[in-house]
């Protein structure tokens, strides 16, 4: 029979109100007719600091038998410059990727499978990226910010999520989930049009100028706090069918949600 395999629901890119919580927005299949082994979940390395694996190898976020986890792969012998598309490279029941040492491929929903820099804080990212990728592991650190969980880096687009600003093409601007300075703006390819109230798993499940909010579904975008220039009168205002706009955590003072009473 065909293995049975479930997607493993992970935080990335949508959003929510002031409750923190954050709506699935990746997934990893993992293969359940294989025991889940506790201790093969453990990481055999450190990511971060790109240590703990012997010459020739790096430590990446890969998988073990379907199920992720923070592993020793060797370096291919052609590799991939951050944030240049990737792949992942297998070797028996366990798979890495084509990145160059230090980085770690992540398939982001919109954006595709793109070498990325591990973090904890925005600080560990290059200036103008933010650490708000969500890895498939629970890999984390404690510090004097307290428990931190690794993500990975993105550059932040300068996008409106409201206007629609900057982003080109087939891609359309959403914000994405918060690292510890606040949230970024970036393009994305659209996966189907929710509009409000659709029901979604991840921020392209939304239309643009609408976000995945953390109960399941599309909420719009809307101005908290009209920004200086270039809004045109009731730009960015809620339809009255949708409410009133709602701040959420994170966003700064501009950007809100429908839907508040």
């Amino acid at each position: 029979m065909r293995a049975l395999r479930v997607l493993v629901a992970l935080t990335l890119m949508a959003g929510c109100g002031d409750s923190g919580h954050e709506a699935p927005d990746l997934s990893v299949p993992v293969d359940m007719t294989v025991p889940l082994d506790l201790a093969r979940l453990k990481a055999e390395c450190d990511v971060f600091a790109n240590s703990g694996c012997p010459s020739g190898q790096k430590c990446t976020v890969g998988t073990d038998h379907g199920t992720p986890r923070d592993l020793c792969f060797a370096v291919s012998a052609t590799t991939v410059a951050e944030g240049a598309v990737c792949a992942a490279v297998t070797d028996g029941d366990r798979a890495g990727d084509d990145c160059a040492p230090g980085l770690i491929c992540l398939d982001f929903p919109g954006d595709g499978p793109h070498c990325r820099k591990p973090c904890y804080a925005r600080s560990d990212c290059p200036a103008g990226g933010g650490c708000v990728l969500t890895t498939p592991t629970s890999t984390q650190r404690t510090s004097e910010a307290g428990v931190q969980l690794l993500h990975a880096c993105i550059a932040d687009s300068g996008c409106d999520p409201v206007s629609q600003s900057v982003c080109t093409g087939t891609r359309k601007c959403w914000l994405s989930p918060a690292d510890d300075i606040g949230r970024l703006s970036i393009c994305l390819e659209n996966k189907t049009p929710g509009m409000a109230g659709a029901s979604c798993a991840a921020q392209v499940d939304c239309a643009a100028g609408f976000r995945c909010q953390s109960l399941g579904f599309c909420r719009r975008y809307c101005y908290f706090q009209v920004p200086d220039g270039g809004v045109a009168a009731g730009q960015g205002d809620c339809p009255a069918v949708e409410g009133v706009c709602d701040r959420f955590a994170f966003s700064g003072p501009v950007y809100g949600v429908c839907g508040a009473e």
